[in-house]
């Protein structure tokens, strides 16, 4: 079943203050919500909105009623000896994808998932085998960096694009995403920390750097 609100997780700071200052009900009002949304969501990590000690009962009943805060189910962890945790959530669609954290040169990396499997049919990739079941929504690529951060209890510091799917095949919620992973109160991570790596859909690369 659709849910037609937008999810925090793939919203900019400034679209939320934008649906904020839109609502007319005295339960958004008051200074401060989005970035109570932010930090609760970005810097604390909770579960569900619901959740936040920060955020008022009222507010959070106009939440509720306005944004589609679902999560990704965490299926089952694997962590391996090189450190490396494989992590396989489930999708609100019933659909499995998986997101890696990897120990690289001293820094936390998360390899996230931009399809629920893939179109290509690469030899050296078991994902296009499966075929293609659907383009990832932004928040559920930024919530597998979030639900990967908070199970090792660490801050990630960089993201590749290397999951299942061509990233440049979902172009325009892969950049929402990565937009939203830069956010100053977001999770912060930096533009030049987020790899994008392509089987070689060139007319995508340019439009993704531009």
């Amino acid at each position: 079943m659709t849910n037609h609100h937008p999810n925090p997780r793939g919203l900019q700071l400034a679209e939320l203050e934008t649906m904020v200052r839109a609502a007319s009900e005295t339960r958004a009002s008051g200074r401060g919500l989005p970035e109570q949304v932010y930090r609760a969501l970005f810097r604390d990590r909770v579960p569900s909105l619901q959740d936040s000690s920060e955020i008022g009962r009222r507010k959070k009943a106009w939440l509720a009623e306005n944004l589609d805060d679902r999560r990704l189910e965490l299926v089952s962890r694997h962590p391996a000896p090189d450190r490396s945790v494989r992590h396989v959530f489930r999708l609100a669609d019933g659909g499995l994808i998986e997101s890696v954290l990897l120990w690289h040169h001293g820094q936390w990396t998360v390899c996230v998932s931009s399809q629920a499997g893939c179109a290509l049919a690469c030899r050296f990739c078991a994902t296009g085998m499966l075929g293609l079941s659907r383009n990832l929504e932004a928040w559920e690529i930024v919530d597998q960096v979030l639900q990967v951060g908070r199970e090792a209890g660490i801050r990630v510091g960089d993201v590749v694009f290397m999951g299942m799917g061509e990233p440049l095949m979902n172009v325009e919620e892969v950049h929402r995403a990565a937009q939203v992973m830069t956010q100053s109160l977001g999770l912060q991570i930096s533009r030049r920390r987020i790899t994008v790596s392509t089987a070689g859909v060139v007319p995508e690369i340019h439009r993704f750097i531009d």
